[in-house]
């Protein structure tokens, strides 16, 4: 969970948006993204099977596996599924790969190296590469995956991102305690949301871009990129018996444009 701290601090952000007047379900996401593709034609699924490095394609209709396919040399690795369009991309963090899927074809048509550590998200007009270690984010062709355009270095460390449905991606970047919105690959000016330094993360609400300061425990959204309201969260103590694990993501909204990485 964001905080580390397991369920109720969620729950606690989640009333504390819901007291700040946020519209709409609050998304979170912690390490990684969903591994599971929603097709956006028939929404049918994509589940990956990790032990074997397959992904599997379940009927939306009687909910069996009817089509599987291998992604190469990947038994055994934590495989990550995004559609794109009628393609997939498939994301191997053990291997820092990324393989583009064509279903027609049952096997992956092209792959290209990850950084370390980085995440995937499509936006309307390239595959965006967020390497959150660097600060930095690079656009690659949806077909080739190639880069286009600059590489763009945001200065500094992120925390986890969030994309709108707009295709707007929304950085913080912690060092200067900054949200940098980037539309088409190119940045906007940055917006000042919490002293440098603070661990600041990207949620959405609905649609809407939310700051969550892990140190200063508060939520600030984002109205015509400007920062409105903060909201004081109550978080409460840590116990021992409640789950910590910050490799999975949890999300009450699933649109496919509506994203947070890190």
């Amino acid at each position: 969970m964001v905080f580390g701290q397991g369920r109720r601090r969620m729950a606690t952000v989640i009333s504390a948006a819901a007291a700040a007047g946020l519209t709409g379900a609050v998304v979170f996401c912690a390490t990684g993204i969903a591994p599971v593709a929603l097709s956006s034609s028939d929404a049918d699924v994509w589940l990956p099977w990790n032990t074997a490095g397959l992904i599997t394609h379940l009927q939306s209709t009687t909910g069996r596996a009817d089509a599987a396919i291998t992604i190469p040399a990947a038994a055994g690795h934590h495989l990550t599924v995004l559609a794109d369009g009628p393609d997939l991309l498939v994301a191997d963090s053990d291997a820092h790969l990324l393989h583009l899927v064509e279903p027609q074809r049952l096997a992956p048509a092209r792959s290209v190296t990850l950084p370390a550590g980085a995440s995937v998200d499509v936006a309307p007009d390239a595959v965006g590469v967020i390497d959150s270690a660097s600060g930095r984010v690079i656009r690659l062709d949806r077909k080739r995956l190639t880069p286009t355009g600059p590489t763009l270095d945001l200065g500094g460390p992120l925390g986890t991102t969030a994309q709108t449905a707009d295709g707007t991606l929304w950085a913080p970047v912690r060092a200067s305690g900054s949200v940098v919105p980037i539309m088409r690959g190119v940045p906007a000016a940055p917006i000042r949301v919490a002293p440098p330094g603070h661990a600041i993360d990207m949620v959405l609400s609905g649609d809407q871009p939310v700051v969550l300061d892990a140190t200063a425990a508060t939520l600030v959204p984002l109205v015509d990129r400007q920062p409105g309201r903060t909201t004081a969260l109550a978080i409460p103590p840590a116990d021992t018996d409640t789950d910590t694990s910050t490799s999975t993501s949890t999300s009450t909204d699933t649109g496919p444009n509506r994203r947070c990485h890190r």
